[in-house]
């Protein structure tokens, strides 16, 4: 396996992380969002540390995945 394959294939895995980490993002939402009246303070703070973390997750595998296109720009 060549470097640029396996460059493409680190960043279609980061996508589909990417994908996953949005569709957990959507569900914290979902519940918030539904259940708005009867959250109590612990699931409030378990609700903005979720969010916080896949927030920070998503961007560093942004950052990744930007300078694995930069080095695959330098390859090609």
């Amino acid at each position: 396996m060549s470097r640029k394959e396996k460059i493409k294939l680190t960043i279609d895995l980061f996508k589909a992380i990417i994908l996953a980490l949005l569709t957990g993002l959507f569900g914290i939402f979902g519940y918030a969002v539904i259940h708005y009246k009867s959250i109590d303070t612990i699931q409030l703070i378990a609700i903005i540390l979720g969010v916080g973390i896949i927030v920070l997750a998503f961007y560093l595998i942004v950052r990744y995945i930007i300078r694995q296109l930069d080095e695959l720009e330098k390859i090609e």
